[in-house]
């Protein structure tokens, strides 16, 4: 028989995370939905290097709302999907006048008898 030696099994281990991450990215290109601009994420930590001070984290949202030139801004912070709104007036709009879209409450039927 033919002795692989370490050569083979690193070559082989390599090529098969290629593939796999390949694989990965392409699947998840495929079934991501749009979404608003933001910072660019790490693997399981996410954006949250991009906040600086964890403490007070409003400051990096106003920050990326200047440099991503928009009111509605998307993270990704220790793996959760976080949007940030950063003006009161779309805030009121999605959440006040576009509230049936968005919520996640069960639309309740009322019915007479």
């Amino acid at each position: 028989m033919l002795d692989a030696g370490p050569a083979f099994y690193l070559a082989t281990s390599a090529f098969v995370l290629a593939g796999l991450s390949w694989c990965r990215q392409y699947w998840d290109n495929r079934s991501r939905l749009s979404v608003p601009p933001g910072p660019p994420s790490l693997p399981i930590i996410g954006s949250i290097l991009s906040l600086g001070d964890t403490a007070r984290p409003w400051l990096a949202f106003n920050d990326w709302r200047s440099t991503y030139g928009c009111d509605i801004v998307y993270a990704r912070l220790l793996g959760k999907p976080v949007v940030v709104v950063n003006s009161e007036e779309v805030a009121r709009d999605l959440f006040d006048l576009r509230s049936l879209i968005y919520s996640d409450k069960p639309q309740s039927i009322v019915c007479e008898p």
